[in-house]
């Protein structure tokens, strides 16, 4: 019997007692005759009952924080902080179809952190989310508020932006890649400021695709290049 079915149970078994102690109560000559014992009875059982029945509420708003905790982990990148990639297409598919509608653009940016060798040497792979999640912070406070900022996989990132078009989409890059490059990255207790490389990809609807599916493709694909050679961002 796991503990929700066990307070349950509890309170049933209290309410029974408090039906027999309130039949009880209604005899006369018997509460004439223990109306100390009837007293005691009901604050006694009375303080039993509202502490089960605290319980059972605690366990109750206890077990919706977890559902919520488990939820929200479900839906968020345990690095960065930022919504995943389930979520980004969930969005982005419901932002595509609603440019479809209004006939407005919708781009998107992707971001790709390099590979790195971390100042921190003994941990490296605290090193790197470290950076990541300092990268993650850097584009919550230089993108708008209305954008929408996801982790696309490890070390990907993608930046949804409503109505701009393929010609604002490429100044909006190039001013996050020109703050990135002049912001320093510290890791763990280095001293040494860590400059992180990061190739940009670009994708426009309609202008690079008709859907969501081929407007990620065009962006990636953009990232690697057809040569197979990523677009490195100046340093």
């Amino acid at each position: 019997m796991n503990q929700k079915n066990l307070l349950k149970y509890q309170l049933s078994l209290m309410g029974v007692i408090l039906v027999a102690g309130l039949a009880a109560s209604f005899n006369t000559e018997m509460r004439k005759e223990f109306f100390t014992v009837f007293v005691l009875f009901w604050l006694v059982l009375l303080s039993l009952y509202g502490f089960l029945f605290y319980q059972f509420l605690s366990f109750v708003r206890q077990s919706r924080k977890r559902e919520e905790m488990l939820v929200q982990m479900g839906a968020r990148d345990l690095v960065t902080g930022l919504m995943n990639r389930r979520v980004f297409e969930a969005i982005a598919g419901q932002e595509i179809e609603r440019a479809r509608r209004k006939e407005y653009p919708a781009s998107l940016i992707f971001m790709r952190v390099e590979p790195i060798d971390p100042a921190t040497k003994d941990f490296p792979q605290m090193a790197v989310r470290h950076l990541l999640f300092q990268i993650a912070e850097f584009l919550r406070k230089t993108c708008r508020n209305y954008d929408g900022i996801f982790a696309y996989d490890r070390e990907t990132f993608v930046v949804l932006l409503s109505e701009v078009n393929a010609d604002q989409l490429s100044m909006i890059a190039q001013r996050i890649e020109k703050k990135l490059a002049q912001k320093e990255f510290f890791i763990g207790l280095s001293n040494s400021a860590v400059k992180p490389r990061v190739n940009y990809g670009l994708s426009n609807f309609p202008a690079h695709g008709d859907d969501l599916k081929g407007i990620v493709q065009y962006g990636l694909k953009s990232v690697v290049g057809e040569s197979g050679m990523m677009h490195r961002a100046k340093p």
